[in-house]
């Protein structure tokens, strides 16, 4: 008797010791880089299908206070796309409404996006990119270019009802 109660007693803390795991790992959504050597990092940030009905162009959009960095590409899935394969922008605001300094992508040879991983199931994207914008407009009080390097995205890709441009 005393054995089938020491043995109860074992398998009851067995028991209550094992306990199902039933945590899920967050995912934090960002875009970090370092921007003119300073860190530059985006929390939540926008990325989209151009046109949902098509799916192929991919838009994603940063901001950092009155800053906004913009990535535009046609995907061919987990890739590397070449500076010609880019349209990317950023611009400064005041109020974070009246744009005062307007960047373009450079025809910089070095300008580049890689798609490490895409999952289309859970609409997780990862990447890393290098970028170097040149000024169309703002004061002197604005640097002529605006150069992100060491870049990182992780970013859920969101199909919206509507095509945005």
């Amino acid at each position: 008797m005393k054995k089938i109660t020491l043995l109860s007693l074992v398998l009851v803390s067995l028991l209550s010791a094992c306990k199902k795991d039933n945590s899920t790992t967050k995912i934090e959504y960002s875009i970090s880089a370092k921007k003119n050597n300073a860190v530059w990092v985006s929390a939540n940030p926008y990325t989209g299908y151009v046109n949902p009905s098509i799916k192929d162009s991919i838009l994603i959009i940063a901001h950092v206070g009155e800053e906004t960095l913009g990535i535009k590409f046609k995907s061919k899935g987990v890739s590397t796309y070449q500076s010609t394969e880019i349209n990317a922008y950023y611009w400064n605001t005041v109020g974070q409404d009246a744009i005062v300094a307007t960047y373009n992508l450079s025809s910089d040879a070095s300008n580049k996006l890689v798609i490490n991983s895409y999952d289309e199931a859970k609409n997780l994207m990862r990447g890393s990119f290098s970028l170097t914008l040149k000024k169309t407009y703002g004061n002197s009080g604005f640097p002529t270019e605006v150069v992100f390097t060491n870049g990182e995205l992780i970013t859920y890709v969101q199909s919206p009802s509507v095509p945005i441009n």
